[in-house]
């Protein structure tokens, strides 16, 4: 009979050193002939038991015993951060390559070891203690620290083969998906607070949602209404207007939800106080559905901190709330699922969100992003996709930025792939007339909405405006050397016919992809002929569009040339 886990095994082998040590200290003590420690006495029952025996006992003395003190010291710590070793690494290597992190812990303990080695042998020399003293001490504590092993051993092995012996039967039973695949046994008898290990799981979280859904089967589709995109963006800004005592205007949220038609990222910049974690949060209390909070951590490093890992230990996969949220939106696919990462540039985001980054540049069917490889069938839960959790199409990212030291400037790389919306000051408030009640919308209809309004001609960019911001474009290029790809244009192509059937204008659409797409990238930039060249670029587009046509445009112009006066 297996009567112990590995991981238990660990967890008695480190608690059983550092007791037997003590115990074994402690009858080093008490054997010792002079007895100071124990008011003088000359006999107790261990020095009984070595007297019977005919062991010689020895007088222990100070010396001795901080010569053993510290040998306890140099030997022990080495094997307690060995224990550890595969849960330091997995710190190291957030910081340095995984090559190097495992020398590194041998070459620690291996330091440790000689140093305090040296120590002890250093300070026996200067206290004259011959080396033998040491040996036989070390000796008698080894004896003592084999009697107290073998019975901690009994003890352990008696409480085991007791609670096997009376732990109630467990009945599972299996069931078949539509595949023929077999999946996980449910565990019947055992309530909701029996151990995620009893019950052999990796993934407790995500098979209690499968578990809570399972339930769920027949539950009712949320029922939807015909909405144009004109009346939920004005019934938006009455909801937060009446409901809520928040005001933003029209172009705001046109700008927020045309950027949920162009990028599964949106990125809320701006002053703090200014509203932007209550735009998505009051987006998704109006359409019938709830935001999922994320508060980005300083410390986060990379996709662990943000989905979770495997614990070597306890063999159970860490699942962080961001990780049971995205899972389970894929079980309500009628609502929406805005996930907010909150000051986001906290951490870099190019390193912790660097999955999702990549992954939402592929067809929404690969959107999948990688938690735990070579998971068992039977251990895995129902919506994991060999062991990658799927995003699925419900699902929007929104991030909020502060501008302040605290934080770190987000890359390009970020931009690009995002729609970025700048919240500067708090708007006055608003006089509406539609309706504040929400609504009952889906992410099905609005991505229908958006597919529509996308295949009206008269809403997107026409041969002579696609010409114009291609000379805006090229002229930027030749003054500054910056110059977008592919990826910025198909967004704007996007953008620009949500944004018009949403009640706005063409040129209102380009202005703010302009601005925040190609025009931050001179944010930063200090050379001397950017400021003659942003008057120049005024003047281009004074000539193309009319002066005051791109509002946010000229407002950052005149910024930047204002910092580098």
């Amino acid at each position: 009979m297996k009567f112990f886990k590995k991981k238990d095994g660990v967890y008695v082998a480190i608690g059983s050193l550092l007791l037997v040590n003590f115990l074994g200290l402690l009858g080093v003590l008490m054997i010792d002939q002079g007895n100071a420690l124990f008011g003088g006495m000359k006999h107790n029952f261990l020095a009984s038991i070595v007297t019977m025996l005919s062991i010689k006992r020895i007088n222990i003395g100070t010396a001795i015993f901080c010569g053993f003190a510290m040998t306890y010291v140099a030997t022990v710590l080495p094997v307690i951060l060995l224990i550890f070793a595969k849960k330091i690494r997995k710190l190291l290597e957030k910081k340095i390559p995984a090559k190097h992190s495992k020398w590194i812990v041998w070459a620690v303990c291996a330091a440790i070891f000689v140093f305090g080695w040296t120590v002890v042998l250093a300070f026996f020399a200067l206290k004259n203690v011959k080396i033998r003293y040491l040996f036989l001490t070390h000796l008698y504590f080894l004896i003592a620290q084999l009697i107290v092993s073998v019975c901690l051993l009994a003890i352990y092995m008696i409480i085991e083969i007791f609670s096997h012996a009376f732990k109630p039967n467990i009945k599972t039973e299996t069931t078949v998906n539509g595949n023929g695949a077999v999946t996980a046994p449910s565990v019947a008898s055992v309530g909701e607070s029996a151990k995620a290990e009893n019950k052999g799981e990796i993934f407790p979280s995500l098979k209690a949602i499968d578990a809570q859904y399972a339930k769920k089967s027949g539950a009712p589709a949320q029922a939807e209404t015909d909405y144009t995109l004109p009346q939920i963006a004005e019934g938006f800004q009455a909801f937060l207007s009446e409901r809520c005592a928040l005001y933003y205007d029209l172009k705001m949220l046109r700008s927020f939800i045309a950027g949920m038609a162009t990028s599964r990222l949106i990125i809320l910049e701006g002053l703090s106080g200014t509203g932007k974690s209550s735009l998505p949060r009051y987006f998704s209390e109006y359409v019938g559905s709830k935001t999922f909070f994320a508060p980005v951590q300083s410390t986060w490093r990379d996709r662990s901190d943000v989905l979770g890992f495997y614990n070597d230990f306890s063999y159970v996969f860490k699942e962080t709330n961001f990780l049971k949220r995205l899972y389970e939106a894929s079980y309500i696919p009628n609502q929406f699922n805005l996930m907010v990462l909150d000051e986001m540039n906290l951490s870099r985001v190019e390193y912790y969100f660097a999955d999702f980054l990549s992954v939402l540049e592929y067809p929404a069917e690969d959107w999948k992003v990688t938690v735990m490889p070579a998971v068992k069938a039977e251990l895995s839960p129902k919506k994991l996709d060999n062991g990658a959790v799927v995003v699925p199409v419900n699902t929007w990212f929104v991030g909020t930025a502060n501008k302040d030291d605290s934080t770190f400037t987000i890359t390009d790389k970020v931009y690009d792939r995002a729609v970025v919306l700048e919240f500067n000051d708090k708007n006055a408030k608003i006089q509406t007339k539609a309706s504040p009640e929400p609504i009952a919308l889906g992410p099905t209809q609005l991505s229908n909405l958006f597919q529509t309004a996308k295949e009206r001609a008269e809403f997107g960019l026409a041969e002579g405006d696609i010409a114009k911001f291609d000379e805006l474009a090229e002229f930027v290029y030749e003054l500054f050397e910056i110059r977008f790809g592919n990826r910025i244009m198909n967004q704007i192509m996007n953008f620009v016919p949500v944004y018009v059937a949403l009640g706005g204008t063409k040129e209102e659409a380009i202005d703010l992809m302009f601005c925040r797409k190609v025009l931050h990238k001179l944010d930063g930039r200090f050379e001397d002929y950017i400021k003659e060249g942003l008057v120049r670029l005024q003047n281009k587009i004074n000539q193309l569009y009319g002066a005051g046509v791109l509002a946010d445009t000229e407002n950052m112009i005149r910024r930047l040339v204002k910092k580098l006066s």
